[in-house]
């Protein structure tokens, strides 16, 4: 009867079967010696100067401030910007400059919104779009590009709460989250850029 050996180690010409390997019990301090000065202390040295533009540039940091970045004048799409997060978030780009495009299935709510945005003093129109469906999301991006421009900012904020649990839902309740929830960020994200 055979028994396999699980385990191999490396010896000088190739791997072999643990049992099988010789090792030398006794210490070389030469082979050591020839290691470090061949492998730890060039590696070493070279990790620390490569290690010097970073720590410059962290230090520099810490002495001047970065510059902010502006994004007055910009346009931004923010999907699910009739309620809640999304209408702050539509809120706070108009207070930093931007156009908002208001995305929502909800146009009540969008048109809302956009007459806040606009007594900010930006541009700003509401989008009545399913942006779990790939065809109005290619509509969507013609529509707002003719009447705000190309969009240069996406918040892709829209999303679903799961209201009963999976046992209690339809299979289509489960398509719909998972279309809306999920897959609306890979189709608005393709098209607006």
């Amino acid at each position: 009867m055979t028994t396999e050996v699980p385990y191999f180690t490396n010896a000088e010409n190739g791997y072999v079967p643990a049992k099988l390997a010789t090792r030398s019990t006794s210490f070389q301090p030469l082979k050591l010696f020839r290691f470090v000065l061949n492998h730890v202390i060039p590696d070493t040295v070279r990790f620390l100067v490569q290690l010097i533009p970073l720590i410059l540039s962290g230090l520099i940091g810490l002495v001047v401030p970065s510059k902010r970045k502006s994004i007055h004048g910009h346009t931004a799409l923010v999907t699910g910007g009739a309620n809640g997060l999304g209408r702050a978030l539509c809120l706070r780009l108009a207070q930093e400059g931007c156009h908002v495009a208001v995305v929502d299935i909800d146009l009540a709510g969008a048109q809302r919104t956009v007459a806040d945005v606009r007594k900010l003093g930006v541009k700003s129109e509401p989008f009545l779009a399913d942006i779990a469906n790939y065809e109005a999301v290619e509509r969507l991006r013609l529509e707002v590009e003719s009447k705000l421009g190309p969009v240069d900012v996406l918040v892709n904020n829209a999303g679903l709460l799961a209201v009963l649990s999976l046992s209690e839902g339809k299979p289509t309740d489960l398509e719909r989250i998972i279309n809306v929830n999920l897959l609306s960020h890979f189709w608005v994200s393709y098209q607006m850029f």
